[in-house]
C-alpha cells in the first residue's frame, strides 16, 4: 500500500480484509483437494467415519477413535495395532501431491481440528469441508504413525539385544558356577603352564581340569 501510495485502512478493517482473503484461499484449497480426491478415497473416508460400530456416548466410530489414539507401551500387540492403523490409512490411497505446497503448520491446524471432533460432527460438515479436512487428518496421522512404528521397532531391537546379552551372560555364569574350586584349578593351570610350557596342552592342562568337559 505504501509503494502504491494508498492510505492503509485501520487495524480492524485491515484484519477483516486479511481474514476474508485467508477464507477465500482456504476455500480454494479445499476445492482443489476435493477435485483431485479419487471417488474410492471418498468411499474409504466415509467408511472410517461411519464404521459398523458407533460409541453411543461419544458419537465416535470405533475405527476413527483408534486412528486418533496414541500407541501404547512397547509390545507385539502395540506394533500390530499401529501397523493396522497405517494399513487402514493407506487403503484411502492419498497421494502426497495433494498436499504439496501447503504449510506444515496449517496442515497440523486442520489435523488438530479433526482430532477434537467426534465422527458425527465431521459427518455433518458439507462434503467439501468433510473430505478435505479428513484427507488432511489421514495424511498427517499416516506420517505420525510411521514415525511411531519406527520408534517402536528401534526400541524392540534394543530390548532384544539387551535381553539376549543378559540371557547369554546368565547362561555362562550358570555354567561357571557348576565348576567347584575354580581358583585352585586356575592356580594349578598357571603352575603347570610355566613348568611344562613345551609339553602338549592335552597332556598337561586337561588333567588339571579333570577333563576337557570342565574347560568347556
Amino acid at each position: 500500500l505504501k509503494e502504491l501510495k494508498i492510505e492503509p485502512p485501520g487495524k480492524i478493517t485491515l484484519a477483516r480484509i486479511i481474514n476474508s482473503a485467508f477464507s477465500t484461499w482456504e476455500q480454494t484449497v479445499f476445492e482443489n483437494l476435493i477435485i483431485n480426491l479419487a471417488p474410492k478415497s471418498k468411499i474409504e473416508i466415509d467408511s472410517i467415519l461411519q464404521n459398523n460400530s458407533i460409541d453411543i456416548t461419544e458419537g465416535d466410530s470405533v475405527l476413527f477413535r483408534q486412528l486418533k489414539a496414541d500407541p501404547g507401551n512397547l509390545s507385539l500387540q502395540t506394533i500390530l495395532d499401529e501397523s493396522a492403523k497405517l494399513e487402514c490409512i493407506r487403503k484411502v490411497n492419498l497421494s502426497p501431491e495433494l498436499f504439496k505446497g501447503l504449510p506444515f503448520k496449517l496442515l497440523k491446524k486442520y489435523r488438530d481440528r479433526v482430532i477434537t471432533e467426534p465422527a458425527r460432527e465431521i459427518r455433518r460438515h458439507p462434503p467439501k469441508i468433510r473430505y478435505a479436512l479428513f484427507a488432511i487428518f489421514l495424511y498427517m496421522r499416516g506420517r505420525e504413525i510411521t514415525d511411531n512404528l519406527i520408534e517402536l521397532l528401534i526400541l524392540l531391537v534394543h530390548n532384544i539385544e539387551t535381553g539376549s546379552e543378559k540371557k547369554v551372560k546368565n547362561e555362562i555364569i550358570e555354567q561357571i558356577t557348576t565348576v567347584t574350586n575354580k581358583e585352585e584349578i586356575l592356580y594349578k593351570v598357571a603352575c603347570v603352564s610355566i613348568e611344562k610350557r613345551k609339553d602338549c596342552v592335552e597332556d598337561v592342562i586337561f588333567p588339571v581340569f579333570g577333563g576337557e568337559q570342565t574347560i568347556h
